[in-house]
């Protein structure tokens, strides 16, 4: 399975799981749907097919991956948990390829100029706000400081957002789990007709 998360804040700040919903995945959401506290273990039951103390190791690998310059990207293989409300049942593992938002210093580094440029321009500031995602609904999200921890989900993004946000993913995808995707596919092949 390859998991791309598309998160608004760095794999790196303290706050991170506090800011992102997928920790749910491992029991370990802090959050919940109200992004308050109030309804985390809820979202946690909801979702949990994973052990918890496997979100600290996966939390370790991509920290030690963003310190040594390296795409956000890590392997896992976990013992999945049942969840009957999501009709997921135990007895196997699956190999899962996590890939979050980060740029590495060797993709900015490619950049033309002017990308860089742009990258290093101000947020405007309805994106700190927290009711910035209304502002979505009406103004164009582009390149800059902020970028790649962009939402996703509203629309209205300027081409070059969208643009730097594909080849970003694939970058990563290539440069950090390029050697397991070709291994993935190799292995597939035998067992198709």
């Amino acid at each position: 399975v390859v998991a791309q998360i598309a998160q608004q804040v760095a794999v790196t700040d303290p706050d991170f799981t506090n800011q992102v919903w997928w920790p749910s995945l491992f029991g370990r959401a802090t959050v919940g749907l109200s992004n308050t506290s109030k309804d985390a273990n809820a979202l946690n039951t909801r979702s949990q097919v994973f052990d918890p103390e496997e979100y600290d190791k996966l939390m370790a690998e991509f920290k030690k991956k963003v310190e040594k310059g390296l795409p956000p990207v890590v392997e896992q293989t976990l013992e999945v948990r049942p969840n009957p409300r999501c009709g997921v049942n135990n007895n196997y593992k699956v190999h899962v390829l996590w890939v979050i938002a980060g740029v590495s210093p060797a993709f900015r580094s490619a950049l033309p100029a002017e990308t860089k440029q742009q990258l290093e321009k101000e947020p405007p500031a309805w994106k700190s706000r927290k009711t910035g995602v209304l502002h979505l609904l009406q103004e164009q999200d582009d390149l800059d400081q902020h970028f790649p921890f962009n939402i996703t989900f509203y629309g209205d993004y300027s081409t070059r957002l969208v643009r730097m946000l594909a080849e970003n993913t694939a970058y990563n995808l290539i440069e950090g789990g390029g050697t397991s995707l070709k291994k993935f596919f190799e292995n597939d092949s035998a067992h198709r007709p």
